[in-house]
C-alpha cells in the first residue's frame, strides 16, 4: 500500500515491479514444488484471487486504523479462524508497520524500511493454524 500511495510515476512503477517480481517468485516456486506447466496458470489464477481478496480485507482496515476490523481478517486468513489469540498482536504489528513506512519518505522506504517499533518477545505473534499450540514459551 505504501508504495502505491505514493503519487508518483515512480510510486506506481515501483508497485507495479514489486507486484511482478512476486508474481515470477510465485510462479518459479510452484515449478521447483514440481507443478506442471498446464496446472500452473489455473494454480496461479487460485492465488491471485487470494491474494487479492486478502487484500481487499486489509486495505480498509489499514487506511482507517481499525485494530479490530484488522484483527478479525487476519484471524480469518492468516489461523482460520473467526477470532485468534494472536490476531489483535499481528493487526497492531501491521498498524504499526503501517504508521512507520507512512512517516518516512519514498526513497527512504526503497533503501532502509521502517517496518515499525521490534516487539518484545511475548508480544510477537503466533503463525500457527487451526488451533495449533505455538512453542514459545508465554510470559506471565
Amino acid at each position: 500500500m505504501r508504495l502505491r500511495d505514493e503519487d508518483t510515476v515512480r510510486g506506481q512503477e515501483t508497485a507495479q515491479t514489486l507486484f511482478d517480481v512476486y508474481v515470477s517468485a510465485l510462479d518459479h516456486a510452484l515449478r521447483e514444488e514440481g507443478v506442471g506447466d498446464i496446472s500452473v496458470g489455473k494454480k496461479m489464477r487460485k492465488l491471485g484471487e487470494a491474494l487479492y481478496g486478502r487484500m481487499t480485507a486489509y486495505e480498509g482496515p489499514l487506511r482507517q486504523g481499525d485494530a479490530e476490523a484488522l484483527a478479525q481478517a487476519l484471524a480469518r486468513n492468516v489461523y482460520g479462524a473467526d477470532a485468534a489469540e494472536h490476531a489483535g498482536a499481528l493487526a497492531r504489528y501491521a498498524l504499526a508497520a503501517r504508521t512507520g513506512l507512512g512517516a518516512q519518505d519514498f526513497n527512504a522506504v526503497l533503501a532502509r524500511p521502517a517496518w515499525g517499533r521490534r516487539l518484545e518477545s511475548h508480544e510477537r505473534p503466533s503463525f500457527h493454524r487451526h488451533g495449533a499450540r505455538s512453542t514459545r514459551s508465554a510470559r506471565a
